[in-house]
């Protein structure tokens, strides 16, 4: 059969679901920074495992934790744009990105670039997925992060 396990599968489906959990956090924190909304609050028992939303506490922690040292990365990638311009959802993706090649070693770059490119065209617009690869092509390329 060939190509990715099963296991692995279930995995990065997982992560998907945590990523995208991730996004919707911090959209909301990107409006109420003093309250923090957890969409898996929400979700009924079953709808998302707890190892998706482990993962998604990880990076919504992570990104708010780090956000400052994140956020200049960035802004040192993006050509003749600034934080402020980017939409909300662009600026999370790349966020949570950029937290993942920083501080998760154990998340090969490739899939981290690849799963921030998708959730970038799923909830951006028709650029967004172009501009999230454009950033995080550039930044992998200048900080070496050559994780497999």
């Amino acid at each position: 059969m060939g190509g990715v396990s099963v296991k692995r599968r279930v995995v990065m489906g997982r992560r998907r679901a945590a990523r995208t959990l991730a996004i919707q956090a911090l959209y909301q924190w990107n409006f109420q920074q003093d309250e923090r909304m957890y969409p898996w609050e929400s979700c009924r028992d079953g709808d998302i495992d707890s190892v998706a939303i482990d993962f998604a506490k990880t990076l919504l922690e992570g990104v708010i934790q780090h956000r400052e040292v994140i956020d200049d990365v960035i802004s040192k990638h993006m050509h003749n744009w600034a934080m402020n311009r980017l939409s909300v959802v662009d600026r999370n993706v790349l966020r949570i990105a950029v937290f993942e090649l920083l501080y998760l070693e154990d998340i090969p770059s490739a899939v981290t670039i690849n799963e921030a490119i998708e959730i970038a065209k799923e909830f951006g617009d028709d650029e967004s997925g172009g501009f999230v690869n454009g950033v995080l092509d550039g930044l992998t390329k200048s900080i070496g992060a050559t994780k497999t």
